[in-house]
């Protein structure tokens, strides 16, 4: 609030007025606004504890927002003011880069309070002004998955090549088939002390 203090000074006949502007702290109007924009800079930055310490529960903000950078587990975040509404809420837009060309942006909504006892404007703490996935006690966790290898197909519509497991067997010359069948018959259970003993395919031919 913008108050307008008048002082009137009197001398040598001479009156001469001064108009002085005060402006309170904590009941500016740009107060909400001024608060997102610098809780958005914490943010931007990685600014775990300065995030925190300009909401109404720090303990709980900090504890959620090193979950949330954890969780992500990238560089911070883009984060700006969108706009105000009306009263004391305020939008912020954010945006997490994981890769080129692998952005996720969403908007989310917060509200700002005065604390009397402190003279100053916080951001109400609730986890969603972070992310609305946060809501009901959610967390987020950033996960890279491979995708399962292709089948190829013959003209007629037959698998001719996919994933298998393959099971490569370097035999010593010197070693007796008979002991070393049974040991790997309990990988490959066709294997024989035979088969162990018969020259490869490729010399046969």
């Amino acid at each position: 609030m913008i108050g307008t203090v008048r002082i009137r000074l009197i001398g040598m006949g001479v009156a001469a007025a001064t108009v002085l502007s005060l402006s309170a702290c904590a009941t500016g109007p740009d107060q909400p606004e001024t608060i997102a924009e610098e809780f958005a800079a914490a943010l931007d930055a990685g600014d775990v504890s300065g995030a925190a310490a300009l909401t109404t529960d720090p303990m709980a903000a900090e504890s959620a927002i090193d979950a949330l950078f954890a969780g992500l587990g990238h560089d911070y975040p883009t984060v700006s003011v969108a706009g105000t509404g009306d009263g004391d809420t305020f939008d912020l837009d954010v945006t997490w880069t994981f890769g080129e060309g692998r952005d996720w942006s969403y908007r989310t909504t917060g509200s700002a309070t005065e604390d009397p006892e402190a003279d100053a404007w916080r951001v109400r703490w609730d986890p969603t002004v972070l992310s609305p996935e946060l809501a009901g006690g959610a967390s987020l966790e950033y996960l890279t998955t491979v995708g399962a290898p292709p089948t190829i197909f013959d003209r007629a519509g037959r698998p001719l090549m996919g994933e298998q497991v393959v099971t490569v067997v370097n035999l010593d010359a010197t070693a007796d088939p008979a002991a070393v069948a049974p040991v790997l018959a309990t990988v490959v259970p066709t294997i024989t002390a035979e088969s162990l003993a018969e020259p490869p395919a490729a010399l046969r031919e």
